[in-house]
């Protein structure tokens, strides 16, 4: 054996004997207490302490701990309860870790560091690991998930509570904001926060905003709030109605000073809106073919008037639009146009592209006349079937009838 090879054998054995010291001491503890709980609680501290002197060796100190036949079981589980809150422990989540990984613990012990030891989630979820009954893991680890998700949801309703917060003070001052400056703003909150709350909030504040412009100037600017809010879900929502709640509230409590108001027009708001949808519909038709009209647009009941007004700027947005009835009907959700709809996809088409659809359209066809045929000779041949099968039994029965007659006779 070499030098450094004794020298750790020394080294070792010092360390047994101060682990078996160690355990008198927490014996000793433990034997002067007067009842059981005091016991295990002034003993459990005593382990702490040892563990405190020499760090390194918790794991160990509790495993000698565990071994003694003079303590109960509970001193340990007890300590180990306690090493999140020592300081001399450079990593106490890690340490915990490790000692419930190597210590044969029973399945309630775990369960009972894991409620009541000071730990994060992440540390209880990675212990419930060592849970020995499959049943017991499993209800702690759903247990856990549960906490979990109420603490995601309390975090979220209190962001959920700050992001208001500053929204009810942009409501109150979007007066003193350029327009593009509170859009910006608006913008990345509803990037960020997806939350139904604030995005009613965002959408008053825009309402607020074109109330007041409307207050100023008999119009509105809507084009940077469609970085916020798009023309479709304007109309989802009646923003023209949001808009004329907030007028009314301005003009009647006079909350700004304005030399001349204008009078809200809800129709004509409701122009500019479907004036920037219909430069939407005409690129969509420019590009593949088809007139697509928003479902949110075509939910809404539109006076005659804004109808008219929408059909028109279609028209003139989508130059190589001709058919206004076909407009007008896909506006009121009448939509039996698809063979309209596909010639103008198929115009679109690269050269390259078109014959190849068309070849692949032609096949369509065959394979759907082919699948009626087949259909109705399937379906002809089913009434054969049916009509041999009642003649059969008919025969059947009048030989019967006719035997029994005979029989009668005899």
């Amino acid at each position: 054996m070499s030098i450094l090879d004794k020298f750790n054998a020394i080294l070792e054995k010092q360390k047994e004997k101060k682990l078996e010291q160690g355990v008198k001491e927490v014996e000793n503890v433990y034997d002067k207490t007067k009842t059981e709980e005091e016991g295990i609680n002034e003993a459990a501290r005593k382990v702490i302490e040892l563990i405190e002197q020499d760090p390194e060796l918790a794991v160990k100190v509790l495993a000698n701990i565990q071994e003694s036949e003079k303590l109960p079981k509970k001193v340990v589980v007890e300590a180990i309860k306690q090493i999140p809150n020592t300081e001399q422990i450079e990593d106490p989540e890690k340490t915990i870790i490790k000692t419930v990984e190597e210590l044969p613990l029973q399945t309630e012990d775990i369960k009972s560091i894991i409620s009541q030891a000071d730990v994060s989630l992440e540390t209880a979820k990675q212990m419930t690991d060592q849970i020995p009954n499959k049943e017991a893991r499993q209800e702690e680890k759903n247990r856990l998930e549960q906490i979990e998700k109420e603490k995601l949801e309390q975090k979220e309703k209190e962001k959920e509570k700050g992001v208001l917060k500053d929204l009810r003070e942009l409501y109150a001052k979007c007066d003193k904001i350029e327009g593009s400056d509170l859009t910006e703003k608006l913008s990345g909150i509803k990037k960020q926060e997806k939350s139904q709350k604030i995005g009613e909030a965002i959408n008053q504040i825009l309402a607020r905003k074109a109330a007041i412009e409307w207050t100023q100037f008999g119009t509105t600017r809507l084009p940077s709030m469609y970085t916020v809010i798009t023309p479709e879900e304007m109309i989802e929502i009646d923003f023209p109605n949001l808009v004329e709640q907030e007028y009314t509230d301005i003009k009647d409590k006079q909350k700004y000073a304005i030399t001349k108001v204008y009078e809200f027009d809800k129709n004509n708001l409701q122009k500019l809106i479907l004036k920037g949808i219909a430069k939407q519909v005409s690129g969509v038709h420019k590009e593949y073919g088809i007139i697509e009209i928003p479902q949110s647009v075509v939910e809404k009941t539109l006076d005659g008037e804004v109808e008219q007004y929408f059909v028109e700027k279609i028209l003139k947005y989508g130059e190589d639009i001709k058919d206004e009835d076909m407009v007008r009907n896909k506006i009121r959700g009448i939509n039996n146009y698809e063979l309209e709809d596909l010639i103008e996809m198929i115009k679109k088409l690269p050269d390259s592209e078109r014959s190849d659809c068309l070849k692949d359209f032609k096949k369509q066809i065959k394979e759907i006349k082919q699948k009626v045929k087949d259909e109705e000779n399937s379906e002809k041949l089913e009434q054969n079937q049916r009509k041999s099968s009642k003649n059969n039994i008919n025969n059947q029965y009048g030989k019967n009838s006719g035997n029994a007659e005979e029989e009668h006779t005899h």
